[in-house]
């Protein structure tokens, strides 16, 4: 089978790329038509916070069981002060007239005095509103309610005013410009193709080929996640598995073809020396992953088993791309898979370091692109006399038992104990750190300080103290005055506590007929300490 789908891409190279791009657009067009639905719902089935989760839907009309955020302010004049109440009063206006969500301010009659401060030097001068979405809206969603909000505080000038300052806080609202990870490993790829295939065209092929796979991976996710529930998190794991494995399969390949060329093959039979031993080796490493992560399926868990299939479809396509269009690919360069021109080697860095620039945020790295370009528009002229199109002496293919690979796979059987010890003592030092490993979720401390979300997490720790910025919520179904009496006990209990730095009472989902009562809690500590 594998030396039929070598000849047949051989021969017929141009079918298998225009197949290839043709699903691309397929796949682009259909993704762009639904649209992505990422969720952001990450609760999981019989756990205490499912279920505090469902009591919040059921009696609080959902507030606080999706994502939420803060809109901190402090007024030097104090946060009662008419001119600052106006102000704060219309943005918390506006906020609430905007769609699916629910706002608790700091004027609130009934429980906004908790929203101000109390103790200490900031008392009365730093408050804040708590802004909350509709369960299941994604992360994307909520950090574009978070510029919508930045939005209306511009707009109504309000940092403008005179000893006030107001910041959009919570992680669900922070623009997150996380380095662009796909780029910073494509850019360290370029440069380790090149030093292991020692040919631009190679390369190039190889993260071609890549690229295009992944690309339908990408789509495809867009297209699953509006007919089952994908986190949002899976377009960037499942695009950095893709690129992973897809240039890893590629390299095989092309590593196993050209040492079947220097053992004096023709290219086609060369092709289909790589795909019947290489080839085979790549569609089991495939599969091999693919049905890995299937297995999240049984686990039982929404995100989990939407994540899996997403990363699959992924790693599967790849999979297919790396026997069928990386082959063609491979025929249409013919003898230039071997070449390499002054030009290419020069544009291949510099794409490389724009690449780089890109994903770290250097902007003025991004200058090497359109260079990058000069260098080869300018070596398309000149013919020899132009130094840009002088190509690069072909590295001398070593025989294999030349090789320091070679070298080594005699050493190791040799003497097997000893590597065997050896690599086992290496393995346990490396992973030595997990021993010490705490889990947890990031806060908002790790921003910027020149950031809304930072400032806003900052001014929480000065009027509120570190545990304000993830306190703990407490929820309970009521059903009579003896359940209300137990759980003012509770708060008396948990107010005791050591750790504790506050507990507000019990604060009904109705004054008049409380059906579920809420009790807030903040640790003295941050969301990232071990002691929360």
């Amino acid at each position: 089978m594998y030396s039929s789908l070598a000849r047949s891409c051989f021969r017929h190279p141009w079918r298998g790329v225009v197949v290839w791009l043709v699903i691309l657009f397929l796949a682009l067009g259909a993704s762009q038509r639904l649209g992505e639905a990422y969720s952001g719902d990450l609760a999981i089935a019989g756990t205490e916070s499912h279920d505090g989760n469902d009591i919040l839907k059921q009696h609080f009309s959902g507030a606080g069981a999706g994502p939420a955020g803060t809109i901190v302010f402090r007024a030097q004049q104090g946060v009662e002060d008419p001119e600052v109440r106006s102000a704060m009063g219309d943005l918390f206006a506006r906020v609430k007239a905007l769609e699916d969500t629910e706002v608790i301010t700091p004027y609130d009659p009934f429980v906004g005095a908790l929203r101000i401060a109390q103790e200490g030097s900031e008392a009365g001068r730093i408050a804040y509103a708590d802004v909350s979405l509709p369960p299941g809206t994604s992360g994307t969603e909520a950090q574009d309610m978070g510029r919508t909000i930045e939005g209306l505080i511009e707009e109504l000038e309000l940092n403008s005013i005179e000893g006030l300052e107001v910041e959009v806080g919570g992680i669900w609202f922070a623009e997150l410009r996380p380095p662009e990870s796909e780029a910073i490993g494509l850019a360290f790829a370029v440069f380790v193709l090149i030093a292991v295939l020692g040919s631009v065209m190679a390369m190039g092929a190889t993260v071609a080929a890549a690229l295009v796979t992944v690309g339908i991976g990408a789509a495809s996710i867009i297209v699953f996640s509006n007919f089952m529930t994908v986190p949002d998190f899976a377009p960037a794991i499942g695009l950095m598995i893709g690129l992973g494995v897809g240039i890893d399969y590629a390299l095989f390949i092309i590593t196993r073809y050209r040492d079947a060329l220097g053992e004096g093959h023709g290219r086609e039979q060369a092709l289909v020396v790589a795909l019947d031993s290489a080839g085979r080796s790549v569609i089991f490493a495939g599969a091999t992953v693919v049905v890995s992560l299937l297995g999240m399926l049984f686990i039982g868990i929404p995100f989990v088993t939407g994540f899996g299939v997403a990363a699959a479809a992924t790693v599967a396509v790849v999979m297919v791309g790396s026997v069928t269009l990386l082959p063609s690919l491979i025929a249409l360069l013919g003898e230039r898979i071997t070449t390499t021109r002054v030009r290419g080697i020069i544009a291949a860095v510099l794409l490389s370091v724009a690449l780089f620039g890109f994903g770290a945020g250097i902007e003025p790295l991004l200058g090497a692109l359109p260079v990058a370009v000069i260098v080869l528009v300018a070596g398309m002229f000149g013919r020899d006399r132009n130094p840009l199109r002088r190509k690069l002496r072909p590295r001398r293919e070593r025989p294999v038992r030349e090789t320091g690979w070679y070298r080594l796979s005699r050493a190791v059987q040799a003497r097997p104990w000893a590597f065997a010890i050896g690599g086992t003592l290496l393995l346990l030092l490396l992973a030595a750190p997990v021993l010490v490993l705490r889990f947890g979720f990031a806060d908002e401390s790790n921003y910027g300080p020149e950031t809304t979300t930072r400032k806003a997490y900052d001014l929480l720790v000065d009027g509120f103290g570190a545990g304000a910025n993830g306190p703990l919520v407490v929820v309970a179904e009521v059903s009579g005055p003896s359940q209300t009496a137990e759980l003012n006990r509770l708060v008396q209990a948990m107010a005791a506590t050591d750790g504790v730095s506050f507990v507000s009472p019990p604060i009904p989902n109705s004054p008049i007929a409380p059906t579920a009562a809420a009790i807030e809690v903040r640790p003295t500590t941050g969301p990232q300490a071990a002691e929360t």
